[in-house]
């Protein structure tokens, strides 16, 4: 039986090269008329389905193996090709949270000191951590959402931590902007722009960690590969394989914010 290290990795046709397998995995290319009949053959290893876009997304979604098929789906929905990273003119291509405000398309203003968001700075752990920062500015984009971005140690070296953090009306926004390509951070209601908005939790759930959460709950945040849900006034991360209570969501909030500063 394959390891947890080792999967198959099936790219519907039009996906192209826009994921790279990990070490150890297999690539399998299909088109969506080949794709039922090759996932109710799958072995028991885990599997990631890379479509192009939303009308593959909903054909791969409705060739899902049947129950008795071993294998652990999760799809990975691409709905533009990879770019090349993206660079200063003339210079080297940026890196950590400086290609990510790129990928963002907005604008840093680092002359602008702005207040912390009302929402964040009425949790004193929260607060601690943003107050730490070693330099805080305003990131815009052209729709005119802005964020409050805090940099540790600054907003000047690629190798800084960034978050960008903002309010709304569900609850406040946090993006660790940082780990970019990655999209990491704690969603709103409104969320969309950078991290998921209005997509199904169980579809977040198989894209980070291969299968749909065993319980229901909205969703609180999201990293590489572990969901975090919110119900009843607690949180519980989702790794794909267990649940673990994280706390309340302002306990979790904080110790989100505080790792993100780190690391």
């Amino acid at each position: 039986m394959p390891s947890d290290e080792e999967g198959l990795m099936v790219r519907v046709d039009g996906a192209g090269g826009s994921v790279e397998p990990p070490p150890g995995w297999t690539v399998v290319d299909t088109d969506a008329a080949g794709l039922p009949a090759l996932l109710a053959s799958l072995s028991a290893r885990r599997t990631v389905v890379v479509v192009p876009d939303t009308a593959a997304h909903a054909a791969v979604a409705a060739a899902e193996p049947p129950a008795a098929a071993s294998g652990r789906v999760s799809l990975v929905h691409t709905s533009e090709p990879e770019a090349p990273p993206p660079s200063a003119a003339g210079g080297p291509p940026l890196t950590g949270w400086q290609a990510g405000l790129s990928a963002l398309q907005a604008t840093l203003d680092t002359d602008a000191w702005p207040a912390l968001p009302e929402g964040l700075a009425r949790i004193a752990p929260v607060r601690n951590v943003l107050e730490s920062a070693g330099q805080i500015g305003r990131v815009t984009t052209e729709d005119g959402t802005t964020w409050v971005a805090c940099g540790f140690p600054d907003l000047r070296r690629p190798s800084s931590k960034v978050l960008l953090v903002r309010d709304s009306p569900s609850q406040p926004e946090v993006i660790a902007l940082h780990r970019f390509p990655r999209r990491v951070g704690v969603v709103t209601g409104d969320s969309g722009r950078w991290l998921p908005g209005d997509l199904r939790v169980d579809s977040i759930c198989a894209e980070r960690t291969g299968r749909p959460a065993p319980g229901g709950g909205r969703l609180f945040a999201v990293e590489a590969a572990r969901v975090l849900l919110v119900e009843a006034g607690r949180v519980q991360s989702w790794d794909g394989r267990r649940l673990t209570d994280e706390g309340t969501p302002s306990q979790t909030l904080a110790s989100l914010v505080l790792r993100w500063s780190q690391r």
